[in-house]
């Protein structure tokens, strides 16, 4: 057998002994470093981080289909989502999105592959049925 051809099995292997394990584990969401995001008085958050007394708020999403809003080790928001409900409610609310800036590295990426629109759901469902994470966002008001 060629050597190339031991690696790719090799590597194949491992990848399906990994993935098992992950599986026989029950699929638990990965976690990914919070990223922190500083807001000043004219952000449209800064009224909603200031109301919470703490001075920050964090937006955890789990791409199992949960969104969660909490501050203070309190739960202000908690949204259950599948891939066909966040399709559902993107295509609700993409009439009244402003649209994408034709000058921006997005807006020439999507006028010239329009296909790419559609990555975005083939990227939630993949994380929603394959591997889970869990993003975070820490927002603080100044």
């Amino acid at each position: 057998m060629r050597p190339w051809l031991k690696i790719v099995f090799i590597t194949l292997g491992a990848m399906v002994v990994v993935y098992g394990a992950y599986l026989l584990s029950g699929r638990p969401a990965i976690p990914l470093p919070a990223y922190h995001m500083q807001v000043d008085s004219t952000n449209q958050l800064y009224p909603i981080v200031k109301a919470t007394e703490s001075g920050e708020v964090k937006l955890t999403l789990v791409t199992s289909g949960r969104i969660v809003a909490s501050a203070d080790g309190k739960e202000l928001a908690n949204i259950r989502y599948t891939p066909t409900t966040l399709q559902n409610a993107l295509d609700v609310v993409s009439p009244f999105m402003p649209p994408l800036d034709p000058e921006s590295s997005l807006g020439k990426l999507t006028n010239t592959l329009p296909f790419t629109r559609k990555v975005p759901m083939f990227l939630v469902e993949a994380l929603y049925h394959v591997v889970r994470f869990q993003f975070s966002v820490i927002v603080s008001a100044n």
